[in-house]
């Protein structure tokens, strides 16, 4: 599943994203602004994005 991470602007939100997911499997795609996860991961991988400060679509 992509989720959306409409405020993530550099390679420092990258690497504070990757850091809150850092437990799950994922890709992050700065160009889109996109993070993949396993489906049954997005609802964790959600919250764990906003608790790091983004927003999420």
């Amino acid at each position: 599943m992509k989720i959306k991470v409409t405020d993530m602007m550099c390679q420092h939100c990258v690497k504070n994203i990757d850091k809150a997911l850092a437990n799950l499997e994922h890709n992050i795609n700065l160009e889109n602004k996109e993070v993949e996860v396993n489906d049954k991961d997005a609802m964790q991988a959600k919250e764990l994005i906003k608790a790091a400060g983004y927003t999420v679509e």
